[in-house]
């Protein structure tokens, strides 16, 4: 008898693949490269295999998995119908561009845009972080718009 993989089974090895990812950011808190050429790249890789397994459930029949995991005598039950492969397909779609979207983040290290490192300044020298982690400061939106600040003084 061959039994092939159901679709069920596809989206219960991305949501293992999604944990494994998860538990290797934390391993590499700290290493942006990995983080955003390695990390961020292979959960966009499993977001469109998540949509594109939406995409296959959407004319299948019903499908249930049964898991030995919950309470005694309990177990876990997931159905994969129509309604939640179209949803499956919606959140590998937006997770894929999130992870595409989230990884230009992290390229050259915390705090900074995409690019923003490499961007040469004014004086001509390269912008980097603050080394030392204090706040940046920053223009205020209204920076070239004179106000008068009045003091308002209690009478006496």
């Amino acid at each position: 008898m061959n039994v092939g993989l159901l679709t069920i089974d596809g989206v219960l090895i991305v949501m293992a693949a999604w944990l494994c990812i998860g538990l290797a950011g934390i391993a590499a808190l700290r290493n942006f490269k990995i983080v955003a050429r390695i990390l961020f790249p292979l959960s966009a890789a499993v977001s469109v295999a998540l949509a594109a397994l939406g995409l296959a459930g959407l004319p299948d029949t019903p499908q249930v998995a049964i898991l030995a995991i919950g309470l005694p005598d309990l177990p876990f039950h997931l159905r994969l119908d129509a309604l939640s492969s179209f949803f499956l397909l919606l959140l590998g779609l937006a997770s894929a561009g999130i992870s595409i979207y989230a990884g230009g983040y992290f390229r050259t290290g915390e705090g900074t845009a995409p690019g923003e490192a490499d961007r040469p300044t004014p004086q001509g020298r390269r912008s980097r972080p603050d080394p030392g982690g204090g706040p940046r400061t920053r223009p205020h939106l209204c920076a070239g718009i004179r106000r008068k600040h009045h003091r308002i003084r209690s009478p006496a």
